[in-house]
């Protein structure tokens, strides 16, 4: 996650109300169609939710894994 939004250790310890960190948006437009959903993944002591599929993510990210 830290690598997908930019995020070094150069940041580490600074405080996310400081004028040097934010969070910007940049008109990004996702197609709802483009957003996919599976199981999440690592969760296995969460019994009824295991198969939930609230693992959200955009089509050909290269930031996440391929839904099994």
């Amino acid at each position: 996650l830290s690598k997908a939004l930019g995020i070094t250790k150069k940041i580490n310890g600074k405080s996310f109300k400081s004028e040097n960190i934010w969070i910007e948006d940049k008109d990004v437009k996702i197609l709802k169609k483009d957003i996919i959903c599976s199981k999440r993944v690592g969760i296995d002591y969460a019994e009824e939710y295991i198969n939930k599929p609230w693992r959200f993510r955009i089509k050909e990210s290269k930031w996440t894994s391929v839904a099994k």
